[in-house]
């Protein structure tokens, strides 16, 4: 015969575990909520006429070389023109890092910004790849911004599909 003493412990392992389950339960949709939060205001803007624009801006700016750009668009000759690209360029890098640490999801965010973020890193690679090589302080400047770029760009690969 089964003891009172015995029952309770039974019963309250099993409301212990229960807690713990629903405990987790409500963390891991907390931590999607805030992640959602997280992205859709950053990406509030990107949907937006300005953020469409700022994309076009950015696809039309032409340059010869480094040095042609760092006149047109670099932050000492240009800081304001520089300011604007370098704050819509940062948003991806904030992607890139999200992305590495797991706090948005790689199709979601296939779904939400590809093409635009393979094109744009794909346009402006060389203007990085040469700030990293000149200056110690830009080593690892955009890296992220890179490291998404990259990721979706295997993404749309492993599906059958290329960038524009």
């Amino acid at each position: 015969m089964v003891s009172f003493e015995f029952l309770a412990i039974i019963l309250t392992g099993l409301g212990l575990t229960a807690s713990i389950f629903y405990y987790a339960f409500v963390l891991k949709n907390t931590n999607k909520t805030r992640q959602m939060q997280m992205i859709l205001n950053i990406q509030s803007n990107r949907g937006k006429k300005e953020g469409i624009l700022r994309y076009v801006n950015a696809m039309n700016m032409e340059w010869e070389d480094y040095e042609d750009f760092h006149r047109k668009y670099g932050m000492d000759e240009r800081p304001e023109e520089f300011a604007e690209i370098y704050s819509y360029f940062t948003q991806f890098d904030d992607f890139g890092v999200m992305l590495k640490r797991g706090l948005v999801d790689l199709e979601f965010m296939y779904e939400t910004c590809y093409p635009s973020i393979v094109n744009l890193w794909y346009k402006f690679k060389p203007i990085f790849e040469e700030r990293r090589r000149r200056s110690e302080h830009s080593k690892v400047e955009m890296v992220w911004f890179q490291y998404i770029a990259e990721e979706l760009e295997r993404f749309a690969e492993k599906k059958g599909v290329t960038p524009q």
